[in-house]
Order: C-alpha cells, then structure tokens, then sequence
C-alpha cells in the first residue's frame, strides 16, 4: 500500500477515477480512501469505498468526533 500512497501523490491524484485506475492497476477491486482533519478537539473522518473496475464511488461516510 506505501506504493500506491507514493505513486498517488507522484501523480497528484486524487479524483476517484484516477485512484480507482492506480489501484486497478495493481489488482485491488475496491479501494476505501479518506481522510481526516480536525479543528480544536473535533475531528471530522470522510471515508470513501470505491469499485476500482467501474471507478464509481460505492458509498460514503463522514463522522464528526469531539
């Protein structure tokens, strides 16, 4: 996973289809991508579960935690 991690940010990827291709590329059939950011003591967590053969965004998520 450092591999894709690296040749996603060597591409400036972050568009699903362009995630979804990186990891098709390397046999995954889905990928969850996310991230997290927080102000103060809250965190906000987005997470996303994407089918790598149609680079289509199967579902998502987003929690706040304080």
């Amino acid at each position: 996973m450092l591999g894709f991690e690296a040749e996603k940010q060597l591409l400036g990827c972050t568009e699903s289809e362009c995630l979804a291709e990186i990891a098709g590329a390397l046999g995954a059939d889905y990928i969850l991508v996310g991230d997290i950011g927080n102000i103060g003591a809250t965190f906000l967590i987005n997470l996303k579960l994407i089918n790598t053969q149609k680079a289509k965004t199967l579902g998502r998520v987003s929690r706040t935690l304080t």
